[in-house]
C-alpha cells in the first residue's frame, strides 16, 4: 500500500506519447534544469514527484531571495526612522 496521496502514485510511463520537453526547451520561459526534470519524470513515470521537487526547488529559491532583501533593506529602514 501507498503512503502517498492519490495524486502523487506514480503512473506506469505510457509508450508512444510525446514529451513535454521540445516545448518547454524552445519556450525560452523555462530553464534547461526544468526541461530536463519534467523529461526524466516522463520517462519514469515519476511526473508528480519531479513537478513537487521543482516547485520545492524554487519555493527555496524565493526564500532565499525575500531573507537577502530583508536583510538589504533593514539597515536603510533604521536609518530613516532614527
Amino acid at each position: 500500500m501507498s503512503s502517498s496521496p492519490g495524486y502523487l502514485r506514480r503512473a506506469p510511463a505510457r509508450q508512444g506519447r510525446r514529451s513535454h520537453r521540445p516545448a518547454l526547451k524552445t519556450s525560452g520561459v523555462f530553464p534547461a534544469m526544468v526541461a530536463g526534470m519534467v523529461d526524466v519524470g516522463e520517462q519514469t513515470g515519476a511526473l508528480p514527484e519531479m513537478l513537487m521537487k521543482i516547485a520545492d526547488n524554487y519555493d527555496d529559491e524565493v526564500d532565499n531571495s525575500v531573507t537577502a532583501m530583508t536583510s538589504l533593506l533593514e539597515p536603510i529602514m533604521i536609518v530613516f526612522l532614527a
